[in-house]
C-alpha cells in the first residue's frame, strides 16, 4: 500500500470514529448529516485524485 493509500485510509477510519472494546463500530451516537457529506466529500476528493494518477481506487 502506498503511502497516499495509507493515509486516505487512516483519515477515513478516524474520521468514523474508533470501534468499541467488543470490536463493533459504536452507533449509539450516529453521525449528522453534515459528518457524513465531509466523509462523502472527502471519499470523492480522494477518488478523485487517484483517477487523475492514473490508479485505480477500489
Amino acid at each position: 500500500m502506498s503511502s497516499i493509500d495509507e493515509r486516505v485510509v487512516v483519515d477515513f477510519v478516524q474520521s468514523i470514529g474508533s470501534p468499541s472494546s467488543s470490536g463493533a463500530v459504536c452507533i449509539s451516537n450516529p453521525p449528522d448529516k453534515a459528518s457524513r457529506k465531509e466523509i462523502l466529500a472527502r471519499i470523492n476528493a480522494e477518488e478523485a485524485i487517484l483517477s487523475a494518477e492514473g490508479r485505480p481506487w477500489c
